[in-house]
């Protein structure tokens, strides 16, 4: 199977030099291609090594075989390098082995080449940008060279490229390449190419501006040197689109400079007379998207500096001469999240990872893969049935790395393009039962209490195990198509990755399995004190699946777990994936708060924006992504933002600036805390569950709508919280308060029905404590009957 798996590949990677024949003027591209498929095939030796004299017959066999095999080698790269040239190049290399033939080609090719490659770095380094012609226009000017270079087997390093493009501005651009380097800013051709784009746009708009008004030495003079004629008292300032005649009595004498004018030093050009607001350098400079910046509608923000308050309204002239930055993602609407941050440079095709650096473990992440589709049975060749269509398919190429960042393995991954599947026809179900994040929690509360073992299995392929039922076809690989069969298709017996049905089918699978062991529940953390049957468990596992032992838990659903057993004790941390959200939006470096949400932040619906313009702006900050990947922590482990995430969750189809503020509040305060973990255990008690509840009436202002919120521990740690608004509208703090503990009374028999079911917690048969602060709520708790205060409460809140 091996063999065909990479007789497969390699006539598949052989076609490339099969397109593009050897004539002569493309000798760089025909050797780059001829490198990658020997390095393939290992058979690159050939070209660097000649063929050494014969080994006698008494020679150790290992000898005679690697000669024998360098032979062969020999003749075959040989047979390949004729097949891919032309007729007139074969005529005269025929009778010419590898090894002297690439040498022969390249004395008569790399002369030409060299002369070719150095008239293209002339042309590259001497392209100059003309004053008053399109910068875009010089960008891909620019690029073409440096694609020529790359042909030619010399690319520019990225560095020295975007340097040379800088180098070749006009001098109007000197102000945006100071800003550029000073700022150690490393982007790509693409992203410069746009800020250029958006600088030039920018310079055109300045230029369409009226005078300017400029302060110097108490006097007031236009941009072009003359008196201006205006009249007026008090001290006179620089103000932009001046009127033409002033409206005061004035009589139009110099102004004389006094003294506290006089010590007025700009910070920007370092002249007495005038403030930086007034500086005429800082309005003839023009810059945009320096390190940190990201813009849109040609506003941008900026990081790095500490800030001093919010700024609304400023281009990113104003803020950078007046030093007034932002360290994170701007107040207003200038903001866009880095989307190549934490970049490991995946390939994102199959041609992308055959031919870079990294083929040789991209080719061996493939041949794994085949080879456990193989293994698995999961399809067989057949013909494409009439009126059928066959699902596309795609190599999806990931980077696993470990804690600090270091590539560990490279796993390719065959998936299916089930997006183009028709419900009813391909497929029928598609519902998979998932892990509730409060059920893993109170497991962690238990063995924390019992100091139980936790182990963790993964099966390899999960979704390889699943068998369909319904007829599926799916295309061929790329890069292992049958060459016997190029034509034919494969019909899915098991499930595959992508398809709609492939989680249903795999639980369904598992199900089966993990119930004929005498389990009622399918999940793979084993928990326990006896170790033995523990160990039964992962070897009738691994006969089951193909199954990767893990060890000792140490991460779920990306929760980092720590246990101290000593003082039976167990720790959930989310702190590397906050530190990811928090790259992700750009507040890594930002200030630290304190709490969640400020006091008397009050956030209503008045405060979305209403014109096309203010909503424009802020559809381009990503307001429901930071809320989504705040929520997950909250789910998890920080029940301390539960309130903020819940008021700020209400405002993702239109949300406003002060909206996005209170957000940013939430990011920072989970900043000063990503170290904090959610800690269960260390109880000397009984281990019971015990609940608390409150509310806040009416804290909606939109609707009058009140708050309400549980929190429900396990062995000391919390286990199960909820903030959310009320969905009736209370008349009083007794009723608010009734309505919430009704809702932790609900989640506290889901608590009590699950923790039952586990038989290990004998106080859960007891009543569950509920705490509530209201005597009011209480005594309607104890006595649920009607009165004149209490007949408007709905029948459903009547649960405690």
């Amino acid at each position: 199977m091996t063999s065909t798996v990479t007789s497969t590949n390699n006539l598949s990677l052989r076609s490339i030099l099969e397109k593009d024949k050897l004539t002569g003027s493309n000798f760089l591209d025909w050797e780059r291609n001829l490198m990658i498929v020997l390095r393939h095939e290992r058979k690159w030796y050939v070209l660097e090594e000649p063929l050494g004299e014969a080994p006698p017959a008494n020679a150790p066999a290992a000898a005679r075989n690697a000669h024998k095999k360098h032979s062969d080698d020999l003749l075959d790269v040989s047979c390949l390098m004729l097949a891919t040239m032309s007729p007139d190049l074969q005529a005269g290399l025929i009778n010419t082995n590898a090894y002297d033939m690439i040498r022969q080609l390249r004395d008569m090719f790399q002369t030409q080449a060299r002369t070719e490659r150095y008239d293209a770095t002339k042309a590259f380094n001497e392209c100059n940008m003309v004053r008053g012609t399109s910068v875009s226009d010089h960008v891909m000017k620019m690029k073409r060279h440096l694609d020529h270079l790359e042909r030619l087997g010399h690319p520019v390093p990225l560095q020295l490229a975007t340097d040379t493009i800088l180098n070749s501005l006009s001098e109007d651009y000197r102000p945006f390449v100071v800003n550029y380097n000073m700022n150690n800013m490393e982007k790509t051709i693409a992203e410069l190419h746009s800020m250029l784009k958006t600088a030039e746009l920018n310079m055109g708009n300045k230029n369409k501006t009226k005078d300017v008004l400029m302060v110097k030495d108490g006097g007031v003079k236009k941009k072009n040197g003359q008196a201006s004629t205006s009249k007026g008292k008090g001290p006179v300032q620089a103000i932009q689109s001046a009127p033409k005649k002033g409206k005061g009595k004035g009589k139009g004498k110099k102004v004389k400079p006094n003294k506290a004018r006089t010590e007025n030093r700009c910070f920007i050009c370092n002249e007495i007379g005038h403030w930086r607001q007034n500086c005429p350098k800082r309005h003839e400079a023009d810059m945009v998207a320096i390190k940190g910046v990201t813009r849109f509608s040609g506003s941008c923000g900026v990081k790095g500096s500490p800030t001093r308050g919010t700024f609304a309204g400023r281009s990113l002239v104003d803020l950078f001469s007046s030093n007034q930055f932002d360290p994170r993602i701007p107040t207003k609407t200038q903001h866009l999240v880095s989307q190549n941050e934490g970049d490991l440079n995946e390939p994102t095709s199959y041609g992308e990872a055959v031919s870079g650096s990294e083929s040789e473990q991209w080719q061996e992440a493939m041949k794994a893969e085949m080879q456990s589709m193989y293994d698995n049975q999961v399809w067989e060749l057949t013909d494409l049935p009439q009126h059928c269509r066959a699902v596309g398919r795609k190599w999806v190429f990931k980077k696993k790395t470990d804690m600090d960042g270091n590539v560990h393995t490279f796993k390719a991954r065959l998936v299916a393009k089930g997006f183009t599947q028709t419900h009813g026809i391909v497929y029928d179900e598609t519902f998979s039962p998932v892990a509730m994040l409060k059920s893993i929690r109170i497991l962690m509360a238990i063995s924390a209490y019992f100091n139980y073992q936790i182990w963790q299995m993964d099966v390899k392929t999960a979704f390889l195990n699943g068998k369909l039922t319904e007829d599926v076809y799916m295309q061929q690989p790329e890069g292992f198509v049958d060459p016997k069969n190029p034509n034919k298709v494969c019909k899915l017996l098991k499930s595959i990755y992508g398809l709609k049905q492939a989680s249903m089918s795999w639980n369904l699978h598992f199900d089966i399995r993990i119930k004929e062991f005498g389990f009622t529940k399918n999940d793979i953390l084993l928990i326990g004190n006896d170790v033995p049957p523990l160990q039964s468990v992962k070897a009738w596992l691994s006969k089951c699946f193909q199954m990767k032992d893990l060890g000792e838990a140490a991460y779920i659903l990306g929760i980092k777990i720590y246990r101290n057993r000593s003082r039976w004790l167990i720790g959930l941390s989310q702190g590397t994936y906050i530190d990811k959200i928090l790259k992700r939006f750009r507040m890594d470096e930002s200030k630290k708060g304190f709490i969640p949400m400020q006091h008397g932040i009050v956030l209503s619906k008045a405060q979305c924006p209403v014109s096309s313009e203010d909503q424009g702006k802020m559809k381009s900050i990503p307001y429901a992504s930071a809320i989504g990947s705040i929520m997950y922590a909250m789910l998890c482990t920080r029940h301390d933002v539960a309130y903020s995430v819940s008021v700020t969750s209400r405002y993702q189809q239109n949300p406003g600036e002060a909206h996005w503020v209170a957000v940013k509040n939430i990011l920072k305060y989970m900043r000063q805390t990503k170290e904090m973990f959610l800690v269960i255990g260390g109880s000397e008690d009984e281990i019971s569950v015990t609940g608390y509840t409150d509310a806040s009436f009416q804290t909606d202002k939109d609707d009058f709508k009140s708050q309400s919120g549980y929190v429900f521990t396990l062995n000391g740690g919390a286990i199960s919280w909820k903030s959310s608004k009320q969905d009736t509208i209370a008349d009083s703090t007794t009723e608010v308060e009734y309505i919430a503990s009704s809702d932790a009374a609900k989640e506290a028999i889901w608590l009590r029905n699950f923790i039952s079911d586990l038989r290990v917690v004998a106080s859960i048969s007891r009543p569950v404590d509920i705490y509530c602060d209201n005597s009011g709520a209480v005594a309607q708790a104890k006595e649920p009957r009607e009165h004149h205060k209490s007949r408007h409460v709905l029948r459903k809140y009547h649960l405690i």
